[in-house]
């Protein structure tokens, strides 16, 4: 069964997306407050510490979850 390429290219993006805001949360934490400041919210974390440390933790789950997502399908291909 061949592999679907459609779950290639969304296991991917996550990797992709996963590794870029693992090393550049601080900049992206900036963008997201920006966006929401610009929808009328104001979003400011109690302490921006803890907020980097657990994005970079949802980051590394990403990172983790596509690199098994791939594994999967390239076993189950053979």
């Amino acid at each position: 069964m061949a592999v679907p390429l459609i779950a290639l290219l969304f296991i991917n993006v996550g990797l992709i997306f996963g590794i870029w805001v693992f090393f550049n949360t601080e900049p992206i934490l900036k963008v997201q407050s920006k966006f929401y400041e610009k929808t009328n919210w104001l979003m400011v974390p109690i302490s921006m510490l803890k907020e980097v440390r657990n994005t970079r933790i949802m980051a590394a789950i990403l990172i983790v979850v596509s690199i098994v997502s791939a594994a999967y399908l390239i076993m189950e291909s053979f």
